[in-house]
């Protein structure tokens, strides 16, 4: 999970962006995810990969902005693919809420248009935008608890 997470996502950026960066243009779009505001008991490996992607994209935001280079980073919550099955999370209320999954096609569409935008991070999905940026505001005990509920099986 490391190396896919973090080595290869920070081994194509160190690559790519130095050629972005002679050309004064390019666009960077990592894939981060909700669960990267939300600490869980069963998933800390998997969120602090996450931040780490989170937290690269905006540094690199900063640096390579003066040279025309964007950088966004998505961090989409439920999304319809095998992932749920494969991490054991297709039975926790995140997956069965009515209207929480969203379809690759959404996350991908929005992800393109904030990129695009040049917006620097997008939470593709209004109620996961709602609930991760609260975490913002909320003490991290709270955030936990909530988080928890969620991802708990039903």
């Amino acid at each position: 999970m490391i190396a896919v997470n973090c080595s290869a996502v920070a081994e194509l950026c160190r690559v790519w962006a130095p050629e972005m960066k002679a050309r004064n243009q390019g666009r960077i779009l990592n894939i981060g995810s909700v669960t990267c505001f939300t600490p869980t008991e069963l998933g800390a490996l998997y969120e602090a990969t996450k931040s780490f992607i989170y937290t690269l994209s905006y540094a690199l935001q900063y640096e390579l902005r003066p040279f025309g280079v964007g950088v966004t980073v998505s961090c989409p919550g439920s999304t319809a693919t095998n992932f749920a099955a494969v991490s054991n999370t297709k039975e926790t209320l995140a997956f069965k809420l009515p209207g929480m999954v969203c379809t690759p096609s959404f996350v991908a569409k929005e992800s393109l248009r904030a990129m695009f935008d040049g917006e620097a991070s997008v939470i593709p999905h209004a109620l996961w935008a709602v609930s991760g940026r609260m975490c913002e505001f909320i003490p991290v005990s709270v955030v936990q608890l909530v988080a928890n509920i969620a991802w708990m099986e039903t």
